[in-house]
C-alpha cells in the first residue's frame, strides 16, 4: 500500500502460511492512521509484517523493530490476537508510533 504524498510506506505481508490474512485490514488501518498523523514528516519506509514463529508472551503479541533507515518489522502472534479488537488496534498504534520515531531520528 502506498500512501500519497512526499513519502511512501509500503506494506510487505510475509504470509505464505496464511496466518495473517484475517488481520491484514487491522494492520493497514493502523498504518494509515500513523502515517496520516505524521504527515509530511514521515520518511519513506518498508513495513514488513509476519506471523511469529513461536508463541509469545501475551503482553508481547505484537512486536515491532526498526531495522535501520526506512524499515519497520512487525511480528504478530496470530494465536493470541483478536481480529478487529480495540486491544489489537491500540497495540499496533503504540508499536507503529514508537518505531516511526526511530525513522525520524
Amino acid at each position: 500500500m502506498n500512501m500519497p504524498g512526499a513519502s511512501d510506506w509500503v506494506l510487505h505481508f510475509l504470509d505464505a502460511r496464511g496466518r495473517i490474512g484475517a488481520l491484514r485490514a487491522d494492520v493497514e488501518a493502523a498504518v494509515n492512521e500513523v502515517r496520516a498523523a505524521l504527515g509530511l514528516e514521515a520518511p519513506s519506509a518498508d513495513i514488513v509484517i509476519k506471523a511469529a514463529d513461536w508463541p509469545m508472551h501475551p503482553e508481547l503479541a505484537v512486536l515491532g523493530a526498526s531495522q535501520g533507515p526506512g524499515r519497520i518489522d512487525l511480528r504478530l502472534d496470530t494465536g493470541q490476537i483478536v481480529q478487529g479488537s480495540a486491544e489489537l488496534n491500540a497495540r499496533l498504534l503504540r508499536i507503529l508510533f514508537h518505531e516511526a520515531h526511530h525513522l525520524l531520528r
